[in-house]
């Protein structure tokens, strides 16, 4: 069985912009409310200020968890294998096996209606990491094909980020005031 780690160049084109790309905008956002906030008559009860404070906040983190989300649903990763299947023999069928592209990272999956072949498709597989193609030739000759298949973010890991990374941002922001 053959495995093919699907054109690892080095590119990593669907990582997310690191978490420290969003300092500057975030904590500028929270000194605006808290500007505000001090702006607020000195009459207007703690109680009150503190309400604003909190729903301001609530706010900016559903703004940050909106725009980081989007940002990892935009990512995908296209994976690809060629294969092929030749005999010399002009009776019966040769049987190449399967060729497989993998994830490149564990936290992504397949999207099964991305798969595509061009050239020979004498079978294709779609796991949840990888996708299959199968060649094989009848008598003597060539099949060849390519495979391709987009990878995308699994929602539970686009959850779980986001809890970790809403939690680490507002940590960063409110350190520095």
């Amino acid at each position: 069985m053959d495995t093919i780690v699907a054109d690892m160049d080095m590119n990593v084109s669907y990582e997310v912009s690191p978490l420290t790309n969003y300092v500057g905008e975030y904590r500028d956002r929270r000194r605006v409310i808290l500007d505000a906030i001090e702006r607020m008559p000195s009459s207007t009860p703690i109680s009150e200020r503190l309400a604003t404070y909190d729903l301001e906040m609530k706010k900016l983190r559903e703004s940050f968890v909106a725009a980081r989300r989007a940002e990892y649903e935009s990512k995908s990763y296209e994976g690809s294998v060629s294969h092929s299947c030749t005999s010399g023999s002009s009776g019966g069928k040769k049987d190449c096996g399967w060729k497989w592209v993998d994830s490149p990272s564990s936290d992504l999956e397949t999207v099964p209606s991305s798969l595509r072949v061009v050239g020979t498709n004498k079978g294709t597989t779609v796991e949840t990491s990888r996708a299959g193609l199968k060649m094989t030739v009848a008598g003597s000759g060539r099949n060849a094909g390519t495979l391709y298949i987009t990878f995308k973010y699994k929602q539970g890991v686009i959850e779980r980020r986001l809890n970790d990374e809403v939690a680490q941002l507002f940590d960063l922001i409110g350190r520095a005031g």
